[in-house]
């Protein structure tokens, strides 16, 4: 039988592949210990970076670009600064203060109103009517929502009526007093069909758009905070329209009103160049005080509380604020075993007050349920937490689906959202429980000796 290697050419080529095959197997095992080095390396920095047990990634170091000023969100990494080990500690003042230098341009306002072409009707007992200007603009707020559930409910279709005659001039009041005679639906068509015409828009006109916001980013969209550019989160103001809230909130269908000049209240430093308003405007106040992070400030007026322009989440204020969250729950880790030995220890306190007390921490503390808080009747959605639950929220069931002392939650949380939730609980919350309860009627407090106010 010839031999394997009889042909010298067939020999010299199998040497010439298994020089190949081990040269290509060295070079695999060369790269995966290289890997295995950078690994080891990334690794190694990561511990370096370790702070209170969380590692992150190697920060990146940020520069102001040449005007010192305003960035593109093109090059928005570099807004991303060098955090140092102790960064929190080492940037935050001593008496309080949150910065020391503030600029910025303020806020952009929502465009005004254009009226409508003057073959789009308004249409009432079936006959054209033409709405002055400002009446006009508050029908348009209603035409858009026309196919939305909210143009149906008794409460919204009231606030609004009452809110849209304050528009009026005289005559239109006399005229207009039944908003079912009223008819929206060729305002409402004119819009359908402008929402359309921007969705069919070329490239070249969608480019424009892009750019005119691009623009006003980067004329308003940043702040100088002690020498360090800040992105701001929200630097337009709310347009006007209808309110609507969450659920069935008794303030539905009510005007919110346009935010003017004369509405804005501006926070900046005394040596910075101060936002100017709009010609003919002025600002309702000018502030220096560096111990709040809000930039604009004005007051809505449906529920009269306090809007705010802040910085965005990624600055460093926002991030200093999630840190001192961190940090307390990192303090709470250390004593929360006292805390529940304490509320079991007061669920036979001979106090009412502390009883009831330590039956809502065990609630708070086992079912994660908002602490609620006291609220104005009429003024806001019957949203509830654990301290502000009533009577008729609650079931005991001694017994139920096999499971002992059973309490039964039904009521809406934030939001609105329903909290549906059966759970069995010992056996002393059960019975402080079954006394809250007693001699008591279905709209009364559970905790009615808790006092949840700030």
């Amino acid at each position: 039988m010839a031999s394997e290697h009889s042909d010298p050419s067939e020999k010299e080529h199998r040497d010439q592949e298994n020089v190949k095959q081990k040269y290509g197997m060295d070079r695999h095992k060369d790269k995966d210990k290289r890997k295995e080095e950078k690994i080891w390396s990334y690794d190694s920095k990561l511990k370096k970076e370790k702070e209170n047990g969380f590692a992150r990634l190697p920060p990146v170091k940020s520069e102001l670009d040449n005007d010192g000023f305003y960035l593109s969100p093109k090059h928005e990494k570099s807004l991303r600064r060098e955090r140092g080990k102790d960064e929190w500690e080492e940037e935050r003042y001593t008496d309080g203060s949150k910065w020391r230098f503030l600029e910025h341009k303020g806020p952009v306002f929502a465009p005004p109103y254009e009226p409508l072409p003057s073959n789009i009707k308004f249409y009432y007992d079936g006959k054209p009517f033409k709405l002055s200007k400002k009446a006009e603009e508050v029908a348009t707020f209603f035409a858009k929502m026309l196919d939305h559930e909210y143009t149906t409910k008794d409460i919204f279709r009231k606030n609004f009526l009452k809110d849209w005659r304050k528009e009026m001039t005289s005559e239109e009041k006399v005229k207009l007093s039944d908003l079912n005679k009223c008819n929206f639906n060729e305002m409402s068509e004119y819009f359908k069909a402008q929402s359309e015409a921007r969705k069919q828009m070329s490239k070249d006109e969608k480019l424009k758009i892009k750019e005119e916001n691009e623009r006003l980013l980067q004329e308003y969209g940043f702040c100088l905070m002690d020498n360090h550019k800040e992105r701001i989160a929200n630097f337009r103001i709310e347009p006007p329209g209808l309110f609507r809230g969450r659920g069935d909130h008794p303030k539905m269908g009510m005007l919110k009103r346009r935010i003017r000049p004369e509405d804005i209240i501006i926070n900046c430093s005394k040596d910075s160049k101060h936002p100017k308003p709009p010609p003919g405007d002025k600002w309702k106040e000018v502030r220096h005080d560096n111990k709040v992070t809000w930039l604009v400030s004005w007051t809505e007026n449906i529920q009269g509380s306090i809007k705010y322009i802040m910085l965005n989440p990624s600055s460093r204020i926002k991030g200093e604020k999630d840190w001192q969250k961190y940090e307390t729950a990192r303090r709470l880790k250390k004593c929360v075993g006292r805390i529940r030995a304490q509320y079991r220890e007061d669920w036979k306190s001979k106090e009412m007050r502390i009883r009831q007390r330590s039956v809502a921490l065990y609630f708070i503390d086992k079912l994660a349920l908002r602490a609620g808080n006291e609220k104005e009747e009429g003024e806001t959605a019957d949203t509830v937490g654990c301290c502000s639950l009533r009577v008729e929220h609650i079931c005991l069931s001694p017994e139920k689906d096999g499971q002992e002392f059973v309490v039964e939650f039904d009521f809406l949380g934030k939001d609105s959202i329903r909290y549906y939730n059966k759970v069995p609980v010992e056996k002393r919350v059960f019975k402080n429980l079954q006394l809250f309860m007693e001699n008591k009627q279905p709209e009364d407090d559970l905790f009615d000796r808790l006092n949840v106010s700030p």
